[in-house]
């Protein structure tokens, strides 16, 4: 079988999770050798968020279009992170590889996978959790950033006056 390996890191992801391109693209590789899939190219979106919207990671375009063209027939990725953290860029992406006669497989969660029926249903379910998860995270940060404009709080850092000035008082009233 012909297969080929996506991956993907955010500055966020290497930061906190310790993620890189390189430990990811050795894994799948390994994966790959284990069940005898010739990887035929490994396509990268480094410093991206899977939440861009798709034509800003061009890897994942660069793939697409390859997918289209029959150049292989499976794609490992780590794990439904590195993928997609969107759902209507999952569904476009799915339709696109659907059409072209494309699987996956996230090598990091055996079941989900797109190469049989079971496996399709499992990443809905998956996908849709994924998407309730990211908008309550989205609720908490408006809230949190609404209470901090509200009580005239700089929403990030300790900063609130342009850099380069100094935060004082003049008069009894605050000044920058």
């Amino acid at each position: 079988m012909r297969g080929c390996i996506y991956i993907r890191v955010s500055s966020i992801d290497q930061k906190l999770h310790g993620y890189s391109l390189d430990a990811q693209r050795d894994h799948l590789q390994k994966y790959a050798d284990e069940h005898d899939i010739k990887i035929v190219k490994i396509y990268a979106d480094e410093g991206i968020t899977a939440s861009k919207a798709l034509h800003r990671r061009k890897g994942i375009m660069s793939l697409l279009d390859d997918a289209e063209n029959g150049l292989f027939d499976v794609i490992l990725f780590k794990d439904l992170s590195r993928w997609s953290r969107n759902p209507s860029h999952f569904y476009a992406v799915e339709d696109r590889l659907e059409k072209a006669g494309v699987s996956w497989i996230a090598v990091d969660q055996p079941n989900l996978e797109t190469v049989t029926a079971s496996g399709k249903l499992i990443v809905g379910i998956h996908i849709s959790v994924a998407a309730h998860e990211s908008s309550q995270t989205s609720e908490r940060i408006k809230y949190v950033n609404e209470s901090r404009v509200q009580k005239k709080m700089p929403l990030h850092g300790d900063r609130w006056y342009p850099l380069g000035y100094k935060k004082g008082e003049i008069g009894g009233g605050p000044r920058v």
